[in-house]
């Protein structure tokens, strides 16, 4: 049986040929996994702000509709699809127990022995960003 010998120029440009582009399933080209996926995190904080954004603009628009129909001075007012109803509530209560305790002089000791810490949590901060 007889081999043919490798033809190392055929391989080597091969080797040098631009790879194919690939296309994920999408339809557009394919990224790194690194870039792709930093490319999605930064595309979720701009929805995640866009939806905070929104929001925001809607809690000022309904807040704007509840003072115009509070202003209207009725208990009851009927839409097509929803009801609304102003009841008075009486206020809350509270306590300052912190000047309490500050009045009875209690020792470091008794602080401490009825003081507790809650479960560590994490804070997310949304803020649009600067443009220039």
């Amino acid at each position: 049986m007889k081999t043919e010998p490798i033809k190392l120029h055929s391989h080597s440009a091969a080797l040098a040929a631009p790879k194919p582009m690939r296309w994920n399933d999408s339809g557009e080209p394919a990224q790194p996994a690194a870039v792709t996926a930093a490319q999605a995190l930064a595309a979720k904080v701009d929805e995640l702000g866009q939806l905070h954004a929104t929001i925001a603009d809607m809690k000022r628009k309904a807040d704007k509709i509840r003072t115009e129909l509070e202003d209207a001075g009725l208990a009851d007012i009927e839409g097509q699809a929803y009801r609304v109803n102003f009841a008075q509530c009486a206020g809350k209560t509270l306590t300052d127990w912190k000047t309490i305790a500050a009045k009875l002089k209690p020792s470091r000791q008794l602080i401490a022995a009825h003081t507790t810490t809650g479960e560590a949590s994490t804070r997310m901060t949304v803020k649009a960003r600067q443009t220039h």
